[in-house]
């Protein structure tokens, strides 16, 4: 997106991506990511009569504390690629 340089909203927003890092909004925002992908993945597979992913996915996910960012993501990554493997192999 395209913003002027007399608008510091741009500025706003960097400030509150930078605190996200030192708090759980930015855990909570990564976890909500997951989830969503996994919603939209279970979707297609529902529509090809393929098997969902169960609430083992989302459990995985929910169990991620708010610990640090770092910590968190390279979880995440894990899981999120864990999963990701799996439908791939349904679709394909």
């Amino acid at each position: 997106m395209l913003k002027s340089l007399e608008d510091d909203s741009h500025v706003k927003t960097k400030l509150c991506q930078y605190e996200a890092i030192n708090n759980s909004k930015g855990v909570y925002a990564a976890k909500q990511l997951v989830l969503s992908k996994f919603e939209g993945q279970n979707i297609i597979l529902e529509k090809y009569d393929l098997r969902p992913h169960d609430d083992k996915a989302k459990c995985m996910v929910e169990s991620i504390g708010s610990e640090h960012l770092e910590t968190a993501r390279r979880r995440l990554t894990s899981i999120e690629g864990k999963f990701t493997e799996l439908y791939f192999k349904q679709i394909f």
